[in-house]
């Protein structure tokens, strides 16, 4: 709904009927993971989104993936630094 998305354009958008959203959404069926990747697409978002998990800001991704190349020993270096700089706050 806060997408402005029917449950009815959700389900065509997935290949089920609205009813079978509305049991999704209630609980009352379980969703597959190919039919959660569906609903994710459709609703311009990701899985982990849908269920409910942070998600890694875009801008956190390089350093992400500079920080998985360093050593073990600098990885617990920097990390010892990011906690005390967030303890300052």
């Amino acid at each position: 709904m806060s997408l402005g998305m029917t449950q009815t354009e959700l389900g065509r958008a997935i290949g089920v009927t609205f009813q079978q959203v509305q049991k999704y959404e209630r609980g009352y069926n379980r969703v597959s993971a190919s039919t959660l990747m569906k609903c994710a697409v459709a609703l311009d978002t990701s899985v982990a989104a849908l269920c409910g998990q942070d998600e890694i800001a875009p801008e956190s991704q390089p350093l992400i993936k500079a920080y998985s190349l360093l050593r073990e020993d600098q990885r617990r270096a920097i990390l010892a630094v990011v906690r005390a700089m967030g303890s300052d706050g």
